[in-house]
C-alpha cells in the first residue's frame, strides 16, 4: 500500500536533497501516517476537507459492514436498505457511506480499523451491533457472516457471551437461557448425524469435516479466509466434544 504521508514525504525529500534527502523524508511521512492513523488517500482527503472525528468513524463503520456484506452477496438488496438505515443513525451522507461500504466490499484492509477500535470498547459495541443489524439484512445470518463476526470479536477482545448479548440489543430480543439440548441438537447438525447415528459413523463425520475445512487446506489464503476457517474448525472440534461426552465415546 502507498501510504500517502511516506510517498508525499519522499517526493519532498527528494525534491530537497535528491536520492538521500528520499529515506529521511519517507521516514517522516510514515510518522505522520502513523500520527494521524491514514490508511489511504481517501483517509488523507477527508483530513483535509477538515472532517471531524465522528465523520471518520461513521466511514469506519460502512467500509466494515461492507467487508462484512461480502460474505452474503445473495442479500444485496436487503443490505443496501440497511446501510441506508446505519448511515442515517450516523449522520452521514449516504452517497458518502456508500463509498465505503463499497470499499469495504471489494475487499479493503479492516485489520487497521480493528486495531483502533481495540483501543476504545464503547465504540467497538457500538460498532459490532450495527455489523449485526447487517449480518441479519434479509432477516437471514450466513454462517460465514456469524464466523467473521466472531474473529472480530476476538480481535476486539470481546467475550462470546457478550458478542451474544449485542447481537440479541441489535435485534430489539432478549438473550435466550442457554440450554444444554439446544447445544446437542446443534453439534448433530453441524457435524450431519442423527442422535441415533453409530458412535463410528459419528467419529467418521467429524474427522471428514475437520478434514474438509480445516485451515491448511487454504494455502496461502487471505487472513480473513483462514480466520473463518480457523474458527469453524474450532466450532466442529467444540460439537465432537459435545457428542463425545453426551454419547460416551473414547
Amino acid at each position: 500500500m502507498l501510504w500517502p504521508g511516506s510517498v508525499l514525504g519522499g517526493l519532498a525529500g527528494f525534491a530537497v536533497a535528491g536520492l538521500p534527502g528520499v529515506l529521511l523524508g519517507g521516514l517522516c511521512g510514515h510518522w505522520l501516517d502513523r500520527r494521524l492513523q491514514l490508511q489511504g488517500w481517501a483517509d488523507l482527503r477527508e483530513r483535509l476537507a477538515g472532517q471531524g472525528e465522528g465523520v471518520l468513524d461513521a466511514m469506519q463503520l460502512m467500509q466494515l459492514l461492507g467487508r462484512l456484506a461480502a460474505v452474503n452477496p445473495a442479500q444485496a438488496v436487503a443490505q443496501r436498505r440497511q446501510l441506508r438505515h446505519a448511515a442515517q443513525r450516523a449522520g452521514l451522507a449516504e452517497a458518502a457511506a456508500l463509498l465505503a461500504f463499497e470499499r469495504g466490499r471489494r475487499g479493503a484492509s479492516v485489520e487497521p480499523l480493528l486495531r483502533r477500535l481495540r483501543q476504545r470498547p464503547a465504540r467497538s459495541d457500538t460498532v459490532l451491533r450495527a455489523a449485526w443489524r447487517m449480518a441479519w439484512a434479509g432477516d437471514c445470518c450466513a454462517p460465514a457472516a456469524r464466523a467473521l463476526l466472531a474473529v472480530w470479536a476476538a480481535e476486539l477482545g470481546c467475550s462470546a457471551e457478550h458478542l451474544a448479548r449485542l447481537e440479541c440489543q441489535a435485534l430489539g430480543r432478549l438473550l435466550p437461557a442457554p440450554q444444554a439440548d439446544d447445544e446437542y441438537r446443534a453439534a448433530l447438525r453441524l457435524l450431519g448425524v442423527d442422535a441415533d447415528t453409530p458412535p463410528a459413523a459419528m467419529r467418521q463425520a467429524y474427522r471428514r469435516l475437520r478434514s474438509r475445512h480445516h485451515p491448511d487446506k487454504l494455502g496461502r489464503a487471505d487472513p480473513e479466509r483462514l480466520a473463518v476457517a480457523t474458527e469453524h474448525s474450532r466450532r466442529l472440534r467444540a460439537a465432537w466434544e459435545l457428542l463425545r461426552e453426551r454419547h460416551d465415546l473414547r
